[in-house]
């Protein structure tokens, strides 16, 4: 059960933002969960949309109950009123307590923020608040990471971005009350506008009423609000600092070196990063201390990225873009640019089986178990920036796959000079530095790609298998259409990447599935390698691959056992 609360209320606040408020969602379970920050939910509701029901949509986790810390709020008045937003006479305006603010010892609800845009939210908007729709949540996913090394901590939010946010400052602040965490400063710079202060109210002040030293300054909490529309004489309690119009993150950094505790660590959006980064070539105390996280994006209902970037000083001085890109993968791309020119060579000229190719793609092999080693050691993915040479071969041999090399290097962190033809030997970095295509609804393409296997899986009437993938072109058009409305924002017209190309995925399915019927265990095994190579090259989700014909033949014989049982 989900109830819809808009947060906005009777505040008559000067707004002049196209953006709807955001409102807040209360989730109300059977049995309780153990959650923690970072954590991502699906929610799958039906609302006047019948079809919404079919579309699982996911939400960050803002907060939830912990019987261990949350004891209620003090009945101090004054403290109580560290984040309220007080009119030019002063007084505070006074809101009824809703179910958000009184369900404190539920321990089976948790609540969500969304900010109402198109589509699924727009219709959760349309209701009013305190309705109520029932709902199935799927998850929670994510959430696992150690920060007990930090005795300073800075979050960056602008808008939405709140949502990441909170569940963070939580950990931090009950962690250091607990004796967990070592942290002993946690500073909140947040742009945002009048009417989404009010969402957030309950929850910050809950933390503000809990961090006190005789009730009379903070111990750990330093919030700074930056409010685009803020009106002259507006205050927001004695307890949190205001300002008009967006942040100056250089001059924030500066102020907070200065009251640095110990090993900082630093979070917020990507494009942040960058002038952060550019700030800490002035700070030596923070020049190995200070960690950069990227944004977390879900890259499929199971699977997300937690990136981390140590600065190092090559990178300072040259003024490189942070990624996780380090100075082992130059120097190993370095050594297979040679290589790959020789596998090139030979696939252009049809002799694939030339022995100078295949030693070049062993040791293009040996080059990749050496990166996955220092991966490891560097705490990165392992597979970060290895050499996918089928993929490169794949594109190769289909002259109309050749476009989309280039989005396939820039994505997996290689020289983009690699997708010419031959490629170069030395060549610059091009990396995404924000992955903006991953905010489509990919659930519902991996919903339709998987009921087109199945069918083909059960040799279902020709007929029926045309009418669904008719039903998948069409969903793909309009996917395609969002995903050059992305393009389109962010200046890349020219882009490639995550664009679905559903007659490819298709075709190949179809392969799979004639394979699978006549028991052509080979011709099934290389129709597979080509659909993962398709999907590694345009960057789709693996899932969309179905398993080998050894574990595809058990799962039938397993559900045929069950039947006859």
């Amino acid at each position: 059960m989900i109830a819809v609360y808009h947060s906005h209320g009777e505040r008559q606040l000067q707004d002049n933002s196209t953006e709807d408020p955001l409102i807040r969602l209360l989730v109300t379970l059977p049995r309780g969960w153990t959650l923690k920050p970072g954590q991502t939910v699906y929610l799958y509701v039906r609302t006047n949309n019948p079809w919404s029901f079919l579309q699982g949509h996911p939400f960050s986790v803002v907060w939830w109950n912990d019987a261990r810390r949350e004891n209620g709020r003090t009945d101090d008045e004054d403290l109580g009123q560290d984040l309220s937003i007080l009119g030019k006479d002063g007084i505070r305006r006074e809101e009824p307590v809703t179910e958000v603010e009184s369900n404190v010892g539920n321990p089976f609800a948790f609540w969500l923020l969304v900010q109402p845009r198109w589509g699924f939210t727009k219709d959760l908007a349309a209701y009013g608040t305190s309705t109520k729709l029932r709902a199935v949540v799927d998850g929670p996913y994510g959430g696992d990471f150690n920060f007990k090394d930090y005795g300073h901590v800075i979050l960056f939010a602008q808008g939405i971005g709140i949502a990441a946010q909170i569940p963070y400052m939580r950990q931090f602040f009950y962690g250091s009350l607990n004796g967990i965490l070592p942290v002993r400063r946690i500073s909140l710079i947040w742009e945002t506008t009048e009417r989404n202060l009010v969402t957030v109210e309950p929850w910050m002040t809950h933390l503000l009423t809990q961090d006190h030293d005789d009730y009379s300054r903070t111990l750990m909490l330093n919030i700074k609000l930056h409010v685009l529309d803020k009106q002259s004489g507006l205050r927001y309690g004695r307890r949190v600092s205001s300002f008009a119009g967006p942040m100056n993150v250089k001059d924030i950094l500066s102020e907070e070196f200065q009251a640095q505790r110990g090993k900082t660590l630093i979070t917020g959006h990507f494009y942040i990063s960058n002038e952060i980064f550019h700030n800490a070539q002035l700070q030596d105390s923070v020049f190995f201390q200070t960690l950069f996280l990227k944004q977390m994006k879900p890259l499929s209902p199971r699977m997300f990225t937690f990136n981390t970037i140590e600065p190092n000083q090559h990178d300072f001085v040259s003024g490189f873009n942070p990624t996780p890109l380090r100075e082992y993968h130059r120097r190993q791309h370095i050594l297979a640019s040679p290589l790959l020119i020789k596998i090139f060579n030979a696939c252009k000229s049809n002799t694939a089986s030339d022995p100078d190719a295949g030693a070049a793609k062993e040791q293009i092999l040996a080059i990749n178990i050496h990166i996955r080693e220092l991966n490891a050691q560097n705490n990165l993915d392992s597979n970060f920036c290895t050499i996918a040479v089928d993929v490169f071969l794949y594109a190769w041999s289909n002259q109309d796959l050749n476009q989309y090399l280039h989005d396939f290097c820039r994505i997996h962190y290689l020289p983009v000079g690699w997708a010419c033809q031959p490629p170069e030997l030395y060549s610059r970095y091009q990396p995404y530095t924000c992955r903006y295509w991953e905010d489509c609804d990919w659930h519902i393409p991996t919903l339709l790609f998987n009921f087109v296997w199945q069918l083909r899986k059960a040799d279902v009437n020709s007929d029926i298998i045309d009418d669904q993938e008719t039903i998948v072109i069409e969903y793909g058009f309009e996917f395609n259409r969002r995903v050059s409305k992305f393009h389109s924002l962010h200046g890349n017209q020219t882009s490639t990447v995550g664009y679905i190309q559903t007659d490819n995925i298709l075709r190949l399915l179809n392969n799979l599935g004639n394979c699978y019927s006549s028991k052509d265990k080979s011709g099934y095994e290389t129709s597979r390698t080509n659909l993962r190579r398709e999907c590694l090259l345009h960057n789709y989700p693996l899932c969309w691959v179905p398993d080998t014909f050894s574990l595809e033949l058990s799962k039938k014989n397993l559900w045929f056992s069950r039947e006859i049982v």
